[in-house]
This record gives structure tokens, sequence and C-alpha cells, in this order.
């Protein structure tokens, strides 16, 4: 019985890793909604839910901070760092995450990507420069993601408007990562991060003996 509930356990765990999140991006009109999920579950994300306030009836408290400070006693400052040890703990944290960034972006897919922009100007000229600006811009972000990413673009349409002075724009697309790729990555980066802290902490414990041995 304890082999089939260990059995149970990892299996859904395994399960649980091969799961793919899912956020859902789209951009309208420069208004942005985003929503995130997995298999059949999909729930909003940006622009939150409104949530309804209820007020409560405010209850007259005593004051008990003239009371309370007669028997407390003065707690004395902690010891501040100075801005070299503060410069070197963010060091200690930024050091280990080249590795593990790389691999989580490996790991990222952006999919059905879907493009389409009506440029519209005052007049034909402006809306016939914006034209081209506009390609260039769009063209030259995909070149860029596609060198981090892995991009699959499903429609682009951009044209331009010479009867109308009102642009528009609705950009989609789905960014998905697998579960166990960011668990790979966090686990990689803290298993560098103790590795390195350990490292340092056996070369101070190295270092104290070898100062205190010159001396008489």
């Amino acid at each position: 019985m304890v082999k089939i509930i260990l059995l149970s356990i990892l299996i859904l765990i395994v399960l649980l890793l091969l799961l793919r999140v899912t956020l859902w991006v789209q951009i309208r009109d420069g208004e942005a909604v985003l929503s995130a999920g997995a298999l059949w579950f999909r729930f909003p994300v940006y622009p939150p839910r409104q949530k309804k306030s209820k007020r409560k009836p405010a209850k007259n408290k005593p004051s008990v901070a003239s009371a309370g400070q007669s028997g407390k006693k003065s707690k004395p400052a902690p010891k501040k760092q100075s801005p070299s040890e503060q410069f070197q703990m963010v060091l200690d944290f930024l050091e280990p995450l080249p590795r593990p960034v790389k691999k989580l972006i490996r790991g990222i897919r952006i999919t059905q990507v879907k493009v389409y922009i009506r440029v519209a100007e005052s007049d034909a000229a402006s809306t016939a420069i914006g034209y081209g600006k506009t390609c260039a811009v769009v063209h030259s972000a995909l070149a860029v993601l596609r060198n981090i990413f892995t991009v699959q673009v499903k429609a682009i349409k951009i044209e331009p408007d010479f009867l109308s002075e009102h642009p528009a724009h609705d950009i989609s697309f789905q960014v998905k990562l697998h579960v166990y790729t960011a668990v790979a990555a966090v686990a990689g980066y803290l298993w560098a991060y103790f590795k390195r802290a350990l490292a340092k902490d056996k070369a101070a414990e190295t270092i104290q003996p070898n100062s205190h041995g010159g001396k008489v």
C-alpha cells in the first residue's frame, strides 16, 4: 500500500513538472489584457478584478502607547552595512544568475503572434512615412526576439489608411514555459549561490588561523 502511494505521488510530481504554463497577452489600442493558465484552466492577471470593499464600523480602542513605553527597554540599533558590503552582497546575488537565466530563456516559447497595425496620420505624406517606420520597427523587433526566444508568427498585417486620422493596433501572442524548466533554473541558481557562499566561508576560515598564527 505504501509503495502504491509513493508511486502515485511520484507520478503526480512528474505530471506537474511536465505541465506547460501559458501567458496570454493582448494589446489593443493601448489597453493590455493578460491572463495565465495551464491545461483547461485560465484566469485573468491584468487588469485585476475589482473587489467590493466592505466597510467595518470603526471601534474606539484605548491607547496603550503610554503604558507600554515605561516598561520597555530601548533596543540597540542594528549595525549598518557599509556601501562596500552592500555592493558585495548584491554581487553575490547577481553572479550566479547568467547560466540559470539562459536556461530559462531557452525554454520560453512565444507562439500565436498576431500583429495588426493601421497607420493613419494627418496627411498622406505623414501616413506613408509612418507606415515605413512602423514596418521597420515591427520586423526589427521580431528579429531581435527570434535571436533570444523561439518565436512562431501566425499573422502580420500593417496597412496605411490615407482616408482616416485614427490609427489602430491589435497585437496578441502567447508565452509558454514548462514547469520543469523554471524549477531547473531556480534550483541551478540556488545551487550556484550556496556553493559560492560555502566556498567563501571556507576561504575565510582558512585565512583567520593563518592571520593569528604569526602573533605571539
